[in-house]
C-alpha cells in the first residue's frame, strides 16, 4: 500500500490542488451521498478516493496508537530523543497548541514521507549522472576518494562512519551536484503571509501566493557557469563563486519553513 502510494503520479497533481486551490480541493473530498457521486462522476477529483499516501497515513496512525499504549503500560517512560516522544510530551502538557493523537500521527507519517520519496529520488538522479559516459571522470574522481578511506574507519558492514563520511568534500560535492540539477521538489514551493508588505518595491497584498522554483533558481547561468552540466567540483571552487552558490541553492528551501530533514539527507546518501 505504502508503495502504490509513493509511485502513483496523480498525487503530484493533487499537491499541486492543495496548495493553489485549499477550499475547492477540501469542499470536493468531503462531499457525500449524491453530491460525491456527482463529483465522481463528472471526473472533478484530482486523484481518486482514497486520497493519496493513505498507506503512509494509517502506518503513522498506527505507530502513534501503538507508542501511546506501551507509554502507559510503562508508566510514561520512554526514549526522550525521539521526536514522537517530544510531540507526546508536548500532548500532556497545558499549552493551548498541544497536539492531539491525529495531529502527532500527521507528523509521524510527514517524517516518514520525507524520508522515502525525496532521498530516494535524490539518490536515484546521482546514481544516474555518475553513470553517465561524459562524467566518466567524476565518478573516477569520486571512486578515488572513497578508496582512501582507511579500513579501520568502516563499521562492522564495511561502511564508512557518519563521521567518516561527513569529510569526504567530493562525495559532499558530488551530493550537491545532484540536487542542484535535480532538486527532488523542483516546481515552485508557495509562501504566504497575513500581512501586506512591499519586496524590492513591489507591494504584495495579505494572503498573495508567492513563489519560487528551485529549477530555474539552480539553473541561472550568472551564479552556476554551465548550469546544464553535472560539475561537482563547482562546490570545491574550481568553477564559480561557492558563497554565492549556496545562498542560491534552494534543494531544501530556506529560513523558518525550509526542510527540517537537510542532515538526514546527505547522512543517508553518503
Amino acid at each position: 500500500m505504502m508503495l502504490n502510494d509513493i509511485i502513483d503520479p496523480s498525487r503530484r497533481k493533487l499537491s499541486w490542488f492543495v496548495v493553489h486551490l485549499k477550499t475547492y480541493t477540501n469542499w470536493l473530498y468531503t462531499r457525500t451521498g449524491v453530491m460525491e457521486k456527482l463529483v465522481t462522476a463528472l471526473h472533478l477529483l484530482p486523484m481518486k478516493k482514497p486520497a493519496t499516501y493513505t498507506g503512509i497515513r494509517a502506518h503513522g496512525l498506527r505507530s502513534w496508537e501503538e507508542f501511546e499504549s506501551s507509554t502507559v503500560k510503562d508508566d510514561g517512560s520512554q526514549d526522550d530523543k525521539a521526536i514522537i516522544t517530544k510531540l507526546w510530551q508536548h500532548s500532556k502538557s497545558d499549552k493551548e497548541s498541544r497536539l492531539d493523537g491525529l495531529d502527532i500521527a500527521s507528523e509521524v507519517a510527514d517524517h516518514f514521507l520525507a524520508g522515502i520519496d525525496t532521498t530516494s529520488d535524490t539518490l536515484m538522479f546521482v546514481i544516474w549522472a555518475l553513470s553517465r559516459s561524459e562524467n566518466k571522470k567524476y565518478q573516477e574522481r569520486l571512486i578515488a576518494e572513497l578508496d582512501c578511506i582507511p579500513p579501520n574507519s568502516c563499521n562492522q558492514d564495511g561502511n564508512p562512519t557518519a563521521e567518516v563520511a561527513d569529510k569526504l568534500p567530493y562525495l559532499d560535492a558530488v551530493i550537491k551536484e545532484g540536487l542542484r540539477l535535480y532538486a527532488p521538489l523542483p516546481a515552485s514551493e508557495p509562501r504566504s503571509l497575513p500581512i501586506n508588505t512591499t519586496i524590492d518595491g513591489y507591494h504584495i497584498p495579505a494572503g498573495t501566493v508567492v513563489s519560487m522554483s528551485p529549477y530555474t533558481l539552480h539553473r541561472n547561468a550568472a551564479v552556476f557557469p554551465e548550469p546544464l552540466k553535472f560539475k561537482p567540483e563547482r562546490w570545491l571552487g574550481e568553477c564559480g563563486d561557492v558563497t554565492e552558490m549556496k545562498k542560491w541553492f534552494w534543494a531544501f528551501s530556506s529560513g523558518g519553513r525550509m526542510c527540517i530533514g537537510i542532515q538526514y539527507v546527505f547522512i543517508f546518501i553518503r
